[in-house]
């Protein structure tokens, strides 16, 4: 079984009310699981990705993490299986990976992984550049198991604003831009 985890807070509501009955019909289509996490408020907001992963790797053998600033292509549930090339796949964007979306197959080195991030990520949430993305990239750049666990989610399959054109599978809005108008005036195009 695959679980679809989508997670929310106060600061993303808008972006959450439009991207995720997308997630939601993409789950329909691949016939995945749906974990919705939304709360107003939290403690270290950005490593509950993390808590969140981890928590359904215990009743699923694959995770897909969605924040809720990204919105899914109508007909894209067919493509699921390209989300799963190794252990844990992100998506990316001109600085490397990019934590708002990743897919992972639980194992004990994929769990341990998502355990250290979540230990090390904890004491430096904040709004400061270090919060769960710097400490992915921290934790791949400095220990070659976890490099070695990860891959690339190409932009072709998961765009972003950095894109000429959209993803096959979902485009990430990335809210902490504050352009909600980008999401109002989204189109997937011909």
């Amino acid at each position: 079984m695959t679980t679809l985890v989508l997670y929310s807070s106060a600061q993303r509501e808008r972006f959450a009310a439009v991207c995720q009955p997308t997630a939601r019909q993409f789950a329909f289509e691949a016939e995945l699981r749906v974990c919705v996490e939304h709360q107003k408020e939290y403690e270290a907001p950005y490593m509950q990705k993390v808590r969140l992963t981890l928590a359904a790797l215990q009743f699923s053998e694959r995770v897909i993490y969605s924040d809720s600033d990204i919105v899914f292509r109508p007909g894209a549930g067919a493509l699921v299986e390209r989300l799963f090339t190794g252990p844990v796949n992100m998506s990316t964007d001109l600085h490397g990976f990019c934590t708002g979306f990743f897919t992972c197959v639980r194992t004990p080195e994929v769990e341990k992984m998502l355990r250290l991030w979540w230990e090390l990520g904890m004491p430096i949430d904040s709004d400061q550049l270090l919060h769960d993305q710097g400490t992915f990239k921290l934790l791949n750049q400095n220990f070659q198991w976890i490099k070695d666990l990860a891959r690339e989610i190409p932009t072709n399959l998961i765009s972003n604003p950095e894109c000429a054109i959209p993803g096959a599978i979902a485009h990430h809005f990335w809210s902490s831009d504050g352009r909600f108008d980008r999401v109002e005036k989204f189109s997937w195009g011909a």
